[in-house]
Formats: structure tokens, sequence, C-alpha cells
């Protein structure tokens, strides 16, 4: 487990095993692990990075799919269900961490993106670019998946993660000053976009039980699980901690247990212990809350029906929108508004 603060970069607690009073290796610093679905935000940020094709609402589909792989085989990705659903809002993938949606955009934005993406938010390593990628066929380390989520959480500002700032003698002369400045990485609306949706993971989603522990405070954040429950991950944050845990066996043996049953688990119960901060954003300029159809992703009038309304890039949105009859129409820009969405969303 490593907790960092979400701003600094600064780290306040490093859990390196069961056995916390016993020196040597530090699982939360030097094991590689198959990191699972908690690397699917990198996949999603990748495209919402390009407004003009996707946004929340974007259609993805759901269907079948059959890529080959190594030595001739193929690779049949499916959901964790066994079940397809045709098409899915692409907000609703991320929430419920299809894998089948998931694949089928990281192909479509590209691998190389994907990578590309990975390592501006934190991840300092060669990536090998395979379809499996998508679904976090990477080896990772709890710190690095610390480091990625604190990009994500500080609206796409990286902040190296350290426990060091400074060495003075007592009677205070410096010895070592850490002065390492902050970088933006990403771009700040689609982390937004990101961040809204990993909030609604925790009110529906597979984190669900986050919201059902702390009914009144906002926070956001991932489950992970990989091939047979050998790994248990969860990373999620509040306003002012990003928190990342691991569960599993150093044989690699399965543990039987999901990032929701695992992992999650322990992030509530630490959560417990302290005073957790609800979520604060600001809105960044040039988004608005957009109302799409919830069936076809196109862009709608409010009170049309099913809608899906979500916060959008709104220049990146299409020039006309529908009417409740069909009608096509020159869409109007929202008046900005003075509350943030969080604000608008949760009344904080």
């Amino acid at each position: 487990m490593v907790v960092c603060d979400v701003k600094s970069g600064e780290m306040s607690a490093i859990v390196g095993g069961l056995e916390t009073g016993v020196s040597g290796f530090i699982r939360a610093l030097s094991a590689y692990r198959r990191s699972g679905s908690v690397v699917k935000p990198a996949v999603y940020l990748s495209a919402l990075e390009d407004p003009e094709h996707y946004n929340l609402a974007t259609m993805l589909e759901d269907t079948p799919v059959k890529m080959r792989s190594t030595g001739g085989k193929y690779w049949e990705p499916l959901n964790a269900d066994k079940e397809f659903r045709g098409k899915v809002p692409l907000i609703e993938a991320l929430i419920n961490s299809y894998n089948v949606p998931t694949v089928k955009l990281g192909m479509a934005v590209g691998l190389d993106e994907v990578a590309y993406t990975i390592n501006r938010l934190g991840v300092n390593k060669d990536i090998t670019q395979v379809p499996a990628l998508t679904l976090g066929a990477i080896d990772l380390s709890v710190l690095q998946v610390n480091q990625m989520y604190q990009t994500i959480a500080n609206n796409g500002v990286f902040s190296e993660l350290h426990s060091l700032t400074a060495v003075t003698s007592n009677e205070n002369k410096v010895f070592y000053l850490r002065d390492v400045e902050s970088e933006i990485r990403v771009d700040e609306s689609a982390t937004y976009l990101v961040n809204y949706a990993l909030h609604e993971v925790t009110l529906e989603g597979t984190a669900s039980a986050v919201r059902t522990a702390f009914p009144n405070i906002n926070m956001a954040g991932k489950t992970g699980t990989t091939n047979d429950y050998r790994d248990s991950w969860f990373a999620g944050f509040d306003r002012n901690l990003v928190t990342s845990v691991w569960m599993g066996s150093d044989d690699n043996s399965p543990i039987n247990l999901s990032g929701a049953s695992g992992a999650m688990q322990v992030f509530i119960s630490f959560q417990k212990r302290q005073s957790p901060k609800n979520l604060s954003r600001r809105f960044p300029e040039g988004l608005g809350i957009a109302h799409f159809n919830a069936d076809t992703g196109e862009l709608s009038a409010p009170g049309c029906g099913d809608i899906l309304s979500v916060p959008a890039i709104l220049s990146a949105l299409p020039a006309r929108t529908k009417t409740c009859n069909g009608q096509s129409v020159i869409k109007t820009q929202p008046k900005e508004k003075s509350k943030t969405l969080w604000e608008k969303l949760f009344g904080n």
C-alpha cells in the first residue's frame, strides 16, 4: 500500500507486507505485478484527449472480438460476466469495467497512444504494445500505480512521488532541499472527465461499496482483478490523498479475491481510520453539461426521453443538435456557470 498527497506527491505511508515489523523486501516499491483494470483509465484518458471523436457519451461496441495473438493463436477477450450488450456509452464501460469495449477503444485510439499516456501519467518504463495492454497486461508496482493516480487526481499535473523533502542540522542548516516543479502531463479537461467517471465508479460501479461506507463523502477510484484472482488492486482518492492497494501472494497463487472484495476493503478500512475529505474540482474552462441520446450517443435537447447528461468539452461537440421531435437545430452554448460541476452535482 502507498499513500501520497494529491498535490505534492509527498508519500505519507508505505506498507510493504503483512509483517510490518520485518525489514527486507518492500513489495510496495519493488514487487511488480500484473496490474489488471487499474490501468483502464489510461485507455479512456487517451480517447478523451481527442474530443472531436470521443466524449463520455460516445457509443462503444460491446460485441465479440477475436485477435491474432503470438504463436498463431487467437485472443478473444470477454467481459467479467461473459455477456455482450451490443453498444454502451463510454462512461458506462468505464464505470462497470467492461473489458470488450475497453479493448476496442484502445485499439481504435492506438496502442502507442495508450502506452504514451501510461508513461505521461508517471510510469517510467518501456511498455510492450499488445492488445491485452488495454486490460492491464503490464507489470507495475504499487508505487507506480500510485503515481499514475496522483497525476489523474491532480487534474493532469504530475508531481513525482517522494518521501524526503529536506535535510537540516539541529541548528537548521539546510543540507538538502527538494526543489522539483510539478509538470502538466495530460489535458486538464480530459482528466476532469475521467475523474468524473471514476467518481461514478464509487457510486454505481465496481466500487459502489465506497459510497455505502461513506454516504456523505465523495471519492473516486478503480478496482482491478487479474486472471484466476491472483492480484487484487484498488486505487482511490479523496480531496487530499491518493491511496493504492495491492493484495496477492508472493508465489503468484490465486488468493480468490477480486479488487472489490480484497484491496478495496483495505482502502475503506483505511479511510474509516481518518477523516476523508470531499472531492473538490475546479470546473475547467470550456466544459459544460451536455445532453445525449442514451441509445445513440447523439447530441440531444434535454428532456427528450432517455437522455444521458454528462460533462463535455463544448467546443468539440457537433454544431447541430436534435429536438425531441427529431428536427435538427443549431445548438446554443450554455451560459458559464459560477459553480463547479462538483458543487452543482453534490452541493459542496
